[in-house]
């Protein structure tokens, strides 16, 4: 059983997770190198898009999802580098609002799911 607490997500935050993860795989493939780490993160990435699609199609306004550390890590390296490559953009109030989101799904991340928590 999981101690872990879990990512609790309203339906907009979902759906825009779920933007960022369909980006990142993008992302990933065309501009990060070949690794086992981008790759395991990139299948790990569309395993959870999964169970968010799941989770929209059944219409909730607030789910949790209970998270391992695999996902953990993949979703922190997918902000990262997100936020990497949104800070080189021209500013905009869009990318600014992205990267808000970004840091604040990281922040998050950073301070509910330490390792050994």
């Amino acid at each position: 059983m999981s101690t872990t607490p879990p990512l609790s997500l309203r339906r907009e935050e979902a759906t825009r997770l779920l933007t960022y993860m369909q980006e990142y795989r993008h992302v990933a493939l065309a501009h990060l190198p070949p690794s086992p780490e981008r790759n395991r993160n990139m299948r790990t990435i569309q395993t959870m898009q999964g169970m968010l699609i799941h989770f929209l199609d059944q219409q909730p306004i607030v789910f949790s999802l209970i998270l391992n550390t695999e996902e953990i890590l993949a979703i922190r390296a997918m902000a990262k580098d997100l936020l990497t490559i949104y800070g080189t953009l021209p500013e905009t109030s869009e990318r600014n609002s992205v990267l808000a989101d970004l840091a604040g799904l990281k922040l998050h991340l950073r301070n509910y799911y330490q390792e050994g928590r």
